[in-house]
């Protein structure tokens, strides 16, 4: 009895150190996963875990780019993609309703905007008000998408309360446009902010007048 005791107390103790070094060796769990996009066979960005409010802050815009992200496509020097952590260089507000830009990729003459979206008490079909100023004379641009398609209805009606991650607003950019690209927020807000590339395949987004 006294010998099986011994075994069992023993075989308690190597189980623990083992559950130990399962728990707290370094590099076991990778907690926090990078954002990524990719290129698609088609030859555009698609987007996965691209929002990140909580990275390590870098430069002015807090923006991670370069190996913030995975460029699998053929050419991955006309790749330009960033993430941006909180506080967003980026922010604005319609009605309730609360707007953040975290991420930004460009492609082939395609920019994405990716959006954090918290909806305020009053829900309803939220309109998509961004637009890309075309000229020095004012002219805009709707994006390619007329709508909000939001996960949970399907359709551009938002739940009330509800935040929404990684919204994605895509714009064609015409070779005419000038650089940086001078964008608005629409709506009542109507703020603008320019997004430029970097030397390191990133994109930097400014307010008009400021640098990044």
């Amino acid at each position: 009895m006294t010998k099986v005791l011994i075994i069992l107390v023993s075989l308690a103790i190597i189980l623990g150190i083992i559950a130990f070094v399962i728990v707290f060796s370094p590099g076991t769990y990778n907690l926090v996963s990078s954002p990524q996009a990719s290129s698609t066979s088609s030859g555009t960005l698609s987007f996965n875990g691209l929002a990140n409010s909580t990275g390590t802050p870098g430069g002015g815009n807090n923006a991670s780019s370069g190996g913030a992200f995975t460029n699998n496509g053929s050419n991955s020097t006309d790749i330009f993609t960033s993430a941006y952590s909180y506080p967003y260089v980026m922010s604005w507000n319609e009605g309730q309703n609360d707007f953040s830009v975290t991420g930004a990729a460009m492609q082939n003459g395609t920019l994405s905007l990716a959006l954090k979206i918290q909806i305020g008490n009053l829900g309803g079909c939220i309109p998509i008000d961004l637009r890309l100023v075309t000229d020095e004379s004012g002219d805009v641009m709707p994006p390619v998408q007329a709508t909000f398609s939001f996960p949970d209805t399907g359709s551009c009606t938002a739940t009330p309360n509800a935040t929404y991650q990684n919204q994605i607003v895509t714009f064609s950019m015409p070779q005419s446009a000038p650089s940086p690209y001078l964008f608005t927020t629409g709506g009542t807000s109507n703020q603008f902010f320019q997004i430029s590339t970097t030397t390191d395949n990133g994109i930097q987004i400014s307010l008009p007048g400021t640098s990044g």
